[in-house]
């Protein structure tokens, strides 16, 4: 299949993060993908570093691309425009399974163009065991509640994601206030649209240097997460489809 071009998103709050998110986003351009980013409101000066990655573009953002949805979506639709099939989102901090993961995830012969909206990149059990206990209960509840719904028993919150370049345009229609709910609204449309969500699971463990990230306010986090995800789904399944982008009027979705 055709390269993915990479759908980002960055933030870099202090010189710790701006460190962490640049070198991993350097490990990506050194391996030669197209990245788009869409950057929250970072240091100028870093984001003038980060634009001279090779192969990395800073994506425009409209006056309306408000919040977390309005970032992702700037970076959904300007690689959506660079893309010949499909894009791929991902978190921007996810160095090691760039190194380890991002090759085999898109060469995996689950892939194809043909007949698949989009694909969850899904932790097996033993690397899901190493995510932090929070993390993991929020996720496992998720995980179960939207199985009926989706038609798929798996791990759906790792984060990378490969969407077919039309379902890009899906996103323009989401709740700005969705937070991280912005996926299982988008998996749901997917699904009530007839296309096929899919996964490939392997061996996707935690960062090391993440483990521990299970106090208090981490936990907070992961329920503020959960309630979100909670309602993407159900928006999802409420949506009314003929307000939609029309899909099918788009060339090359089939």
């Amino acid at each position: 299949m055709p390269k993915p071009v990479i759908a980002t998103i960055t933030w870099a709050r202090t010189p710790d993060e701006g460190k962490l998110l640049h070198d991993s986003l350097a490990v990506l351009s050194e391996m030669g993908w197209t990245v788009i980013a869409a950057d929250a409101g970072s240091p100028p000066e870093w984001l003038e570093r980060l634009s001279q990655l090779p192969g990395l573009t800073l994506a425009p953002r409209r006056a309306d691309d408000i919040g977390l949805v309005g970032q992702v979506r700037a970076s959904l639709r300007e690689a959506a425009r660079l893309s010949s099939a499909w894009v791929l989102y991902t978190e921007p901090d996810k160095g090691d399974f760039f190194i380890h993961g991002i090759a085999p995830f898109v060469c995996d012969p689950v892939i194809t163009v043909a007949d698949h909206g989009m694909v969850m990149a899904a932790r097996d059990e033993e690397s899901f065991s190493t995510f932090p206990a929070g993390q993991r209960s929020a996720e496992r509840h998720f995980n179960q509640l939207a199985a009926p719904w989706l038609g798929t028993v798996c791990d759906l919150l790792y984060g990378p994601l490969l969407i077919d370049r039309h379902l890009c345009a899906l996103l323009e229609a989401a709740p700005l206030d969705l937070g991280w709910g912005w996926r299982p609204w988008l998996m749901g449309l997917c699904i009530r649209l007839g296309l096929p969500l899919r996964s490939v699971t392997r061996d996707f463990p935690c960062p090391a240097d993440q483990r521990d990230e299970d106090d208090r306010s981490a936990r907070l986090y992961r329920l503020q997460q959960l309630e979100q995800n909670v309602r993407g789904l159900r928006l999802s399944m409420m949506a009314d489809l003929a307000a939609l982008p029309d899909l099918a009027a788009l060339p090359d979705l089939t």
